[in-house]
């Protein structure tokens, strides 16, 4: 075998350029994020004006519809097509209150304003009936209670329209069931059947 020696005489040196020049833009728009629209009634038929896309968000606030405070979700089900599908309901119509009252001889009768718990609009639409009233009262002893909800009526000092919620209660005291009566405390929850 031979040997093979490689030489040479020149060497070449490369460098970089003297100076660099870079330019930066914005570049091209990209695809928008989700976006909330507010609709009065259902998006799929109060919402015009809008090009919604897919993901978007909608809230309806139309207080006298069945799907009031409903959040709807703009997609595609594969047959229909995009539309506006429901996904929560934000919050039900509710109101929590503790009121403080004298019962005499077993009762007490607390006028709860109306308005404290749906607006003056949606209220006509309702009835006493429409009210789902839950409550506790704080007692030592043992209780035994019922609540009567009345039909609307005006408070004579205020002039609101309001619920009147009677309590009756007795408590197990002293071995014998005897008419709560006193200063009591009652935890009230009262939200919206329609």
């Amino acid at each position: 075998m031979a040997d093979v020696v490689l030489t040479t005489d020149e060497l070449l040196v490369l460098s970089g350029p003297s100076s660099v020049n870079v330019e930066v833009d914005f570049g091209p728009e990209g695809e928008r994020g989700s976006l909330f629209y507010v609709s009065v009634g259902n998006p799929n038929t109060a919402l015009t004006g809008q090009t919604p896309k897919a993901k978007d968000l909608c809230v309806n606030v139309l207080k006298t519809d069945n799907e009031y405070s409903y959040v709807y979700q703009y997609n595609s089900d594969g047959a229909n097509g995009f539309q506006w599908y429901p996904i929560i309901k934000l919050s039900p119509l509710q109101y929590n209150k503790i009121l403080t009252g004298t019962f005499v001889d077993g009762s007490k009768v607390f006028n709860i304003p109306v308005n404290y718990i749906v607006d003056e609009e949606t209220s006509q639409t309702l009835t006493s009936a429409n009210f789902n009233i839950t409550y506790s009262i704080p007692n030592s002893n043992p209780l035994a209670s019922s609540i009567e909800i009345g039909s609307f009526t005006n408070d004579p000092i205020s002039g609101l329209q309001v619920i009147p919620v009677t309590v009756n209660a007795i408590e197990y005291a002293s071995s014998t069931w005897q008419n709560l009566t006193g200063v009591k405390t009652v935890h009230f929850v009262i939200s919206i059947v329609v």
